[in-house]
């Protein structure tokens, strides 16, 4: 097995790296498929609260898909890659740990997108977006376009696919594609503590949010829910709501463990 996705746990923080400095951290292979078992096993091991995704070397978070790896593909070849990037898109999205993307340098294409299924995106001074598709032939999914049109909304979706244009971190902050611009100096200190704050948050308050946010944006007629008030009021059964309870009358940090 090559190295190309590193995981490091550390109190309840996990790191994945995309580990190919050499080639921008293009996305291999080994990344779409190990990426969802890394986020299912973080998930289920109970010790992680956040997960950051980044990229070695400091130049790109993800610059796109291995154009090495679609040069040799024909269309049934595609498709099968895109349903396994589709996979990994998903695992990122749906995993039920807030997962903060730190992107230095690029993130273009796939790469883009995967900052995109983040719950949150802080990024460097230095860093520039963009889905240059229109250049080599090819264009979004349904689903990818309905992720980018809820962030930045279609006229600016339309503006970056037909043009090509590559924004640098002021204007994706500006336009909703991400959430801070940090000096590069400072990007890493800023997340890791971002992070930790987090991790002080009620987990199954954090899941429960993630969940209302995503149906709202796919389902927002709320179509198949029969009680809108339903995932509010189970949170007034769990030992957390009961926990933050106490310390707000205590006056004390609350000690959540998820249950």
């Amino acid at each position: 097995m090559t190295n190309s996705l590193l995981v490091r746990e550390e109190a309840a923080i996990a790191t994945i790296t995309f580990s190919r400095p050499e080639a921008r951290n293009a996305l291999n292979a080994e990344i779409i498929r190990r990426l969802p078992q890394e986020l299912s096993r973080l998930e289920k091991s109970g010790a992680i609260r956040v997960v950051i995704l980044r990229g070695a070397g400091g130049k790109a978070f993800a610059s796109g898909a291995d154009l090495a790896e679609l040069a040799r593909m024909d269309s049934a070849a595609a498709t099968d890659h895109q349903t396994r990037f589709e996979t990994m898109l998903t695992a990122i999205e749906y995993c039920e740990l807030p997962i903060i993307a730190m992107i230095e340098g690029y993130a273009f294409g796939g790469g883009c997108e995967v900052a995109v299924c983040c719950d949150l995106r802080v990024a460097s001074t230095d860093s520039r977006f963009g889905i240059p598709i229109a250049r080599i032939g090819h264009t979004l999914d349904f689903r990818n376009a309905r992720r980018l049109i809820a962030l930045v909304g279609p006229a600016m979706l339309k503006d970056l696919l037909f043009t090509d244009r590559i924004l640098d971190a002021g204007e994706a902050h500006r336009v909703g594609l991400i959430n801070a611009v940090v000096p590069r100096e400072e990007i890493e200190a800023y997340t890791y503590r971002l992070a930790h704050e987090l991790t002080q948050k009620a987990p199954l308050s954090l899941r429960a949010t993630k969940r209302l946010i995503r149906e709202c944006t796919y389902n927002p007629s709320l179509q198949g829910i029969e009680d809108p008030a339903a995932l509010l009021a189970a949170c007034f059964d769990t030992e957390d709501f009961k926990e933050g309870i106490r310390a707000f009358f205590e006056k004390r940090a609350p000690r959540f463990e998820g249950r």
